[in-house]
């Protein structure tokens, strides 16, 4: 139901928005951007680093591979910018190859959960809430629309399926002490190499499974191999802003401040709250009111006091 609530320009902007938080994410890791405290802001890094110059290069390698439509392309970017790093010392050979994992006995279970129910941390448990809630829809419908799963209104049919799998995941997980087990960002270069049917998930899941035993060849690719797919993959993922009336004020600034707010928080869900937000008030602004409905009125409320927690609660 909080899907279909969510405003046509709004849905076609989260491609945009999860588009750029990937590829802010590859840029980051290739060390092309960085965090500058001197002036509090993101400046661009140092392109003469080996880092920079591997990711480059593999950045050259996918662009070149995918325009030729070789299967497989991103991922034979990443092989060979792995091993073009080991003379350039970014790559790091592992003493072994093989290796199992460590074991999780010294984080399982241990929790306490009655803790997590005082009232004093509400606030933060509802902010937590949100930010997962908003996150995994933006990342199910923006992942859906690269697919081509989404009707002729930006709405997934069965998304209530994907929902099911992914709070079971973030709420089992932790258990265990893994609590990143949720949709996730990078999901995208799946679909960008053709992954469409529940059967990608489940071989994905056997492979790292499998990795679990060759760890630390895994572990030998460095971040800067790795950036290229997602800067290419995120950048591709600007193209549905076309599809939005930019002219219109009252639908272009709504998607823009979206797409920026993700890049500032470094967080999808906070992007898709301002988007929102804004959308309503804009509306409200320009005597459009009656253009919002009453669900997306109501919605507002618990996405004014997630954005009170978030600015607050640090």
């Amino acid at each position: 139901m909080v899907a279909q609530l969510i405003p046509a320009p709004i849905k076609l902007g989260l491609s945009a928005a999860l588009g750029g938080f990937i590829a802010m994410l590859g840029f980051r890791n290739a060390g092309m951007v960085v965090a500058n405290t001197r002036v509090n802001a993101l400046t661009l890094g140092d392109f003469s680093s080996h880092g920079a110059i591997l990711t480059l290069i593999g950045l050259a390698v996918a662009i070149a591979l995918r325009h030729r439509k070789i299967p497989g392309a991103v991922l034979l970017a990443i092989i060979l910018a792995t091993l073009i790093g080991l003379p350039l010392g970014v790559t790091k050979l592992p003493q072994t190859f093989f290796g199992l994992p460590h074991g999780m006995g010294a984080v399982t279970f241990k929790l306490n959960p009655l803790a997590a129910l005082r009232p004093s941390l509400l606030p933060y448990l509802f902010a937590f809430f949100a930010a997962e809630f908003f996150s995994t829809m933006g990342t199910t419908l923006a992942v859906g629309d690269k697919a081509g799963m989404l009707d002729e209104r930006g709405n997934m049919p069965g998304i209530n399926g994907p929902f099911v799998v992914d709070s079971c995941a973030a709420t089992i997980g932790p258990l265990f002490g893994v609590p990143a087990m949720t949709a996730l960002i990078e999901s995208a270069t799946g679909v960008e190499v053709g992954g469409r049917t529940g059967l990608t998930s489940i071989f994905t899941a056997f492979l790292f499974l499998a990795t679990l035993l060759f760890s630390p060849l895994i572990l030998m690719i460095p971040k800067e191999a790795t950036a290229p797919a997602l800067i290419l993959v995120g950048l591709s993922m600007f193209a549905n802003l076309r599809r939005i009336d930019l002219g219109d004020l009252t639908e272009g600034f709504p998607a823009i401040l979206m797409v920026l707010i993700t890049l500032f928080s470094n967080n999808f869900g906070t992007g898709i709250a301002a988007g929102i937000l804004s959308f309503v008030i804009i509306k409200i602004l320009t005597n459009r009111a009656r253009e919002v409905s009453l669900g997306l009125y109501l919605l507002t409320i618990p996405l004014l006091y997630f954005f009170w927690t978030v600015a607050t609660k640090h």
